[in-house]
């Protein structure tokens, strides 16, 4: 483009200076107030005309950007091989860091044979403790059952299936049984109590047909109550709520034409004693109804972890025990946190609930149901 300066003493004046040196096609630029050298005013006006360049002229940039750009090029194909060098030693720390991680998870597995070292790693997936695991794989290697995947597997079953025991929380004679039952659920918030309850009373009431009677004490969370009632309302259940101990006692004393009465609670943090004690006087109501036979059933769920798990069975040991209830095992990934937090507390387990459905997504617990829970094989 080929651009001028032009004084002049005023627009119209500078448009004509414009057209006869550059032509009609040339392009006002901009333009501003100045004085001449005598002092009169004028106008500055900046135009431009843009020129057609010939085609050596052309080729001549054209090479010329050729050049330029070469140096865009190289820099282009160093930051490619910078990224390739980058990702590299990225993926790189992510396999060192992926190897550690296996040496300080499964740190034991070297010392092991290739079927051992499996097994250990099954069960450290599935939760158990590193304690529980190292016992294990000892007594199937002292059974000289080392080099024997499948000898070993079922063996290992076999030792963690004979540390745990089972309970019918509901006789399947209770129909003909005279002695009347009070089931109570406790266990820390979120658990699933009130789920595992409904599901069991349902099947108290169509298996065994049973008189039952469910009892919320429950007025601590919102809605709890609310939710009790509309299940049994379905299921066509009877239901009380109670707001006291006094309150219990005196439903108890005049609700006796009931085979089965089923008692909810609230949450209860298992490391506040004042709560427990809530539990334990709760619990002492429930046991001067010497008409009954009492049960308390302690909710665990099978997604917790395992200290968490143990801090459950500690806080809760002062109370009477009947059995465990593993709620939430269709979630988890194998039972090894719960298979070792019941380890020697002598709580057997009444039900295994897999689901939300209501009544279906629950089990009596036993050795085959536990079976197919009990490790996270993929």
């Amino acid at each position: 483009m080929k651009i001028k300066k032009f004084i002049a003493a005023n627009m119209k004046e500078g448009t004509e200076l414009i057209k006869k040196e550059l032509g009609n096609d040339a392009v006002i630029l901009s333009n501003r107030p100045t004085k001449t050298k005598t002092g009169m005013d004028a106008v500055e006006i900046v135009a431009g005309l843009e020129t057609i360049k010939s085609p050596q002229e052309n080729n001549k940039m054209s090479q010329e950007n050729t050049k330029t750009s070469h140096p865009n090029l190289l820099l282009n194909s160093l930051d490619n091989t910078l990224n390739q060098k980058l990702f590299a030693e990225v993926n790189s720390i992510k396999s060192i860091i992926a190897d550690v991680y296996e040496n300080v998870k499964y740190k034991y597995i070297g010392t092991m044979t290739e079927p051992l070292s499996r097994i250990y790693k099954i069960m450290k997936d599935s939760d158990f403790s590193e304690d529980m695991c190292l016992n294990i794989i000892g007594k199937i290697s002292a059974k000289g059952l080392a080099n024997d995947y499948k000898k070993a597997i079922n063996e290992a079953r076999k030792l963690l299936l004979a540390d745990i025991s089972f309970v019918n929380l509901i006789n399947d004679e209770q129909k003909n049984d005279k002695t009347k039952q009070i089931i109570t659920f406790i266990g820390s918030a979120g658990c699933g109590k009130t789920t595992a309850l409904i599901k069991i009373a349902i099947g108290a009431k169509l298996i065994n047909e049973a008189k039952v009677l469910v009892i919320s004490t429950d007025t601590f969370r919102v809605g709890a109550t609310e939710q009790l009632q509309m299940l049994t309302g379905i299921a066509g259940i009877n239901f009380i709520n109670t707001y006291s101990n006094e309150e219990l006692s005196k439903v108890l004393n005049e609700e006796t034409k009931y085979d089965m009465i089923f008692i909810d609670t609230e949450g209860k943090n298992p490391n506040n004693k004042s709560e427990i004690n809530d539990l334990l006087a709760l619990q002492d109501t429930i046991n001067t109804m010497s008409m009954y036979n009492n049960k308390t059933n302690l909710i665990l769920s099978a997604t917790s972890s395992l200290s968490f798990l143990s801090s459950n069975i500690r806080g809760y040991s002062s109370l009477d025990i009947s059995s465990a209830i593993i709620t939430r095992t269709d979630e988890s990934f194998g039972l090894g946190n719960v298979i070792t937090a019941l380890h020697n507390k002598d709580i057997p387990i009444s039900y295994f609930s897999n689901g939300q459905r209501i009544p279906d997504d629950i089990e009596q617990a036993n050795n085959d149901i536990l079976n197919e829970y009990l490790f996270a094989i993929r």
